[in-house]
């Protein structure tokens, strides 16, 4: 018993954790279901008590009192259930929206985390599994669903019971005969007690071979859904794969494929079917047996006369309203023990906490753009991995000035920049802003200084505007300014729409750009961030050479007052920086300009000897 009592106690603690979720989603569906479910309750006991005060008039021949009775029995049950309609009108609308507020919740909270805790293995697969559990759990509308009807039958049950106690201690008027033996209250109680544990016996049983199966059932049909679900909408509803299934004359495959998923799920369907009729059954018997009992004892009161006729309607009602409120507890607390057990990655997720520590210092704001940032001794692993992909790293970026950084694949280039914009912290070592570690500033405000892009930038299914300036409300005249430096605004007054074209081939109007031109448009939303830091991770690299040269041309007008980091394969564009970092095996082996680096004859003279026939 102290089992259960834990595990029940354990369940609800995590089952409001769920709905706390949901009332911070929507702060009027929780109380507008406990108020749901208080009327609910009671609805039933308006015609329990007051149709036993009719039938008690009716004998005592007091019409009129009888008529009064049934208009307050009407005008109560009307009102009762018209305010049940009304606020399951409302929380029908809000269920029917939660799953999409819900998605919406969960975007909202990965967008939240850093780039360290996202770029994580097991945070992606919590995501897609927090939102499969929702899907096949039923989700937070079906847990609202439980608690309420949880809520309704614990209320309805503590009234039954009440009247339970009133019946069993009501005693004959006399002492004389079998009945006044039979209505004594240990008879009443032993009678009930033993045909609802017959019945709960029956059900439990039950219960335990169809909690064992939709376990089962549950589990072959994720593994089925799974496997059609890749067919369907990762293969036959991908228009990438378009091309590969018709010219390769692969649709039979395919199709055969999805059909043979289809197929195996109908014995989970049978399954389902089976364990339905089964828990019915098991039911019936439990009610049936109830019944009996009930109506036993409360006729055996009736005729000892311990309570009136009229009151017979008013017990055996609430004796019936025991028996199913119990079982729709129990009923309720078997469901909700699954689904909170599923939901519980939802709740995992949302309370994750980021990796990165936010300071509380404040970013200085400087018309003169005068920051320096730099590297001191700074090396780092990858989370999950101890080989350092960057050891002793010092360096120094400093007002306007424009820094290259080179070297080969895998020589740590892009791992020295996700350091500088923070998306990770050093694993040993420090990077300070005008003298103060970076991980004291505010966490917001310090990516804020840096405008990016990234070698795998992306653009969205937006129009050019909205692309260029990262918001749905833009300065027209910065967006046109940034795309002219960009190189890529006298195509774009082209379009027929112009900046207002949107990007990929969704509908009229629409267009595809090219790798180069998508590059372009990447370049003029970093110009657009007007940050003091401008960084370019391969920013020519889908450029053809034309389109690279008219790069290079507006390097410095692009780049401004600002301060630039140019990461490159290119050796070409470092002709343009104040400073060049060489780096091998995550190091920096040599420093210096063009011309001193050339000087040395080292790795730097030998990348740009390697690749002099491409831009001599």
């Amino acid at each position: 018993m102290k089992n259960k009592l834990r595990a029940s106690l354990a369940l609800h603690k995590k089952g409001f954790r769920l709905l706390k979720i949901v009332h911070e989603i929507n702060r009027n569906m929780l109380p507008r279901t406990i108020m749901e479910a208080l009327i609910n309750a009671f609805i039933p006991y308006i015609s329990i008590f007051l149709s036993a005060a009719v039938i008690d008039y009716l004998f005592e021949k007091a019409y009129k009192e009888a008529i009064v009775t049934v208009i307050v029995m009407c005008v109560a049950t009307f009102a009762a259930q018209m305010i049940v309609a009304v606020l399951q009108y409302y929380n029908g609308i809000c269920r029917n929206n939660l799953p999409m507020d819900l998605k919406g919740k969960i975007r909202e909270k990965a967008m939240e985390l850093d780039y360290a805790t996202m770029d994580d293995p097991e945070i992606i697969s919590m995501i897609h599994n927090t939102e499969k559990a929702a899907q096949y759990s039923g989700g937070l509308a079906q847990i609202m669903f439980r608690y309420r009807v949880l809520l309704q039958y614990f209320i309805s049950a503590i009234t039954a019971i009440g009247l339970t106690i009133q019946l069993c201690f009501s005693l004959p008027l006399n002492d004389d005969g079998i009945l006044n033996r039979l209505a004594h209250p240990l008879i009443t109680i032993v009678v009930l007690v033993l045909a609802w544990a017959i019945g709960r016996y029956v059900t439990r049983k039950q219960g335990e071979i169809v909690n064992q199966w939709e376990n089962e059932i549950a589990e072959e049909h994720y593994k089925v859904e799974g496997g059609l679900g890749y067919w369907c909408y990762d293969v036959l509803y991908n228009i990438s794969y378009g091309q590969l299934l018709r010219v390769g004359g692969l649709s039979d495959m395919v199709l055969k494929n999805t059909e043979k998923y289809v197929n195996a799920n109908l014995p989970c369907f049978e399954k389902m079917g089976k364990s339905s009729r089964k828990s019915s059954v098991a039911e019936g018997i439990e009610t049936g047996l109830f019944s009996v009992a009930a109506y036993f004892v409360v006729l055996v009161k009736v005729l000892a006369g311990a309570i009136t006729i009229g009151a017979f309607t008013k017990f055996s009602g609430a004796l019936l309203q025991l028996n199913q409120a119990f079982a729709k507890i129990a009923w309720s607390e078997a469901s909700l023990n699954r689904m909170v057990e599923n939901l519980m990655k939802l709740v995992d997720f949302l309370e994750l906490e980021n990796k990165m520590e936010t300071g509380s210092i404040h970013i200085e704001k400087r018309l003169d753009n005068h920051y320096e940032i730099e590297f001191k001794d700074v090396g780092f692993c990858y989370p999950g991995s101890e080989e350092f992909v960057l050891r002793h790293v010092n360096a120094k970026i400093t007002l306007k000035n424009k820094l290259a950084v080179v070297g080969k694949n895998g020589a740590g280039k892009s791992t020295f920049i996700k350091l500088l914009c923070r998306l990770y912290d050093p694993t040993e070592g420090v990077i300070t802003l005008n003298g103060v570690d970076i991980r004291k500033y505010n966490y917001k405000e310090y990516l804020s200084l840096f405008g990016v892009v990234f070698q795998d930038f992306h653009l969205f299914n937006y129009s050019i505007a909205k692309n260029v300036a990262a918001s749905n409300e833009y300065d027209e005249e910065k967006v046109i300014k940034c795309l002219e430096q960009a190189g890529i605004l006298e195509f774009v007054n082209e379009l027929p729409k112009g900046i207002d074209t949107i990007i990929e081939k969704t509908e009229e109007d629409s267009i595809n750009l090219s790798g180069g031109q998508a590059q372009k448009v990447s370049i003029a939303r970093a110009l657009y961030k007007d940050a003091p830091f401008v960084i370019l991770d391969e920013p020519t690299a889908a450029l053809d050479p034309i389109s690279e040269a008219e790069i290079y041309e507006r390097f410095d007008e692009m780049v401004e007052d600002k301060t630039s980091v140019y990461i490159s394969h290119r050796m070409s564009s470092c002709r343009f920086c104040d400073e060049i970092l060489v780096f091998d095996k995550g190091q920096i082996c040599e420093r210096g300009n063009h011309e001193e680096l050339l000087a040395l004859n080292g790795l730097y003279q030998s990348l740009w000897t390697a690749q002099a026939k491409y831009y001599a």
